[in-house]
């Protein structure tokens, strides 16, 4: 069976639409449904099964971003983690790149952070020297791995180095990347990497990875609740002993089938190999680029091998009528600003991007 064969979804449309939300696999949806169909069955005899499930979950997830398991937390979405490292550690001021997805940004605002913002090019772009000038004047840097809009795809090695140099925090949005792009968050010391399941994971909604490479500090996470203590099973309810891994950042019971889809598409994604995956990707990608020139339409995205992402922002004098139209043909992109978004994983084939590009021609009425 080959890799696009384990996603139903594609033989009935041209899914170009993964930085907006991708089909799930096979695996991962028998992953989700077999805890459904054993809580139908069963009720709740499986618990401990569940639990050892969920840690296997763990051990795949942190095999495809570089964390020994014990620090990977499972959560209901992005933003909730995010939420969560805000309140993780001391200080009053944060810096990010402008054109950064709200989830990002808003929970250090909530807590009354001071922002300082940096400019970036019209591709999204920026690099270290740009990090390094606001790093100055912040406690923690937070940015998205691969920008949603433009698909700018950051130097993680390099920004690390700047943070780590200016004793910054570094807390890291890799939805849009993890599953596409090798990472190795504990070599790199990133302080903190969160990413939703729904995109390049492709895992579903539900579930997010939250993973602290060092673990949780001496305080222990914010949340508590009786999985959050150091030993969970004790059940006491008067002494606050927090546990230190990252996991014990659930707090409560782990979202199950959630974290079990993670875990199957992790492994896929990992048997498919992440520089494999993110060869296959930016070939679709260079691909891509050229179908753009010979439309005539400008790619607003970096043609940078080292930033490519698979995410391509093209300009269109209509983008949301475009993005209607290519849907009615059963071709799958999104809508961002002055731009067509289109996105590509390693599901993705040159026969998807030909139907784009036959299409588009009809749109655009070109010959």
């Amino acid at each position: 069976m080959t890799l696009r064969d384990r996603f139903p979804a594609l033989e009935r449309t041209t899914y170009l639409n993964t930085a907006g939300g991708a089909p799930i696999p096979d695996v991962a949806h028998r992953a989700a449904a077999e805890y459904y169909r054993e809580s139908l069955e069963d009720g709740d005899v499986h618990w401990n099964e569940w639990i050892a499930r969920t840690n296997a979950a763990r051990a795949e997830t942190g095999r495809l971003v570089g964390c020994p398991s014990q620090h990977v937390a499972f959560v209901g979405n992005a933003s909730v983690a995010l939420n969560l490292v805000a309140s993780l550690y001391p200080g009053e001021r944060f810096a990010y790149p402008e054109t950064e997805f709200p989830s990002c940004t808003l929970p250090w605002l909530r807590r009354g952070f001071q922002p300082t913002v940096w400019r970036v090019r019209e591709d999204g772009g920026f690099d270290a020297d740009d990090v390094r000038v606001a790093a100055a004047a912040a406690d923690v840097v937070v940015l998205s791995w691969v920008q949603f809009t433009t698909g700018f795809r950051a130097d993680l090695a390099s920004i690390a180095e700047v943070c780590r140099n200016a004793g910054v925090r570094l807390v890291v949005d890799a939805t849009q990347a993890v599953a596409a792009f090798p990472l190795d968050a504990a070599a790199l010391g990133l302080d903190a990497v969160v990413f939703s399941g729904y995109k390049w994971l492709t895992s579903g909604y539900g579930v997010a990875g939250l993973v602290l490479p060092d673990g949780l500090p001496a305080k222990g996470s914010p949340n508590a609740g009786w999985r959050s203590q150091r030993d969970p099973f004790a059940l006491e309810a008067g002494v606050l002993d927090p546990g230190l891994d990252g996991a014990f950042a659930e707090a409560g019971h782990p979202p199950f089938p959630g974290a079990f889809a993670m875990g199957a598409s992790a492994s896929l994604w990992g048997t498919e190999g992440p520089a494999n995956t993110a060869a296959r990707i930016q070939s679709l990608m260079r691909a891509l680029h050229e179908i753009v020139d010979r439309l005539g339409l400008e790619l607003i995205s970096t043609r940078d091998q080292h930033h490519l992402s698979g995410i391509a922002l093209i300009r269109v004098a209509d983008p949301s009528g475009i993005a209607t139209a290519l849907r009615q043909r059963g071709i799958q992109t999104s809508a961002r600003g002055t731009g067509l978004r289109v996105s590509v994983h390693a599901y993705n084939s040159a026969v998807d991007l030909d139907r784009f590009n036959s299409a588009m021609r009809k749109i655009l009425g070109r010959t």
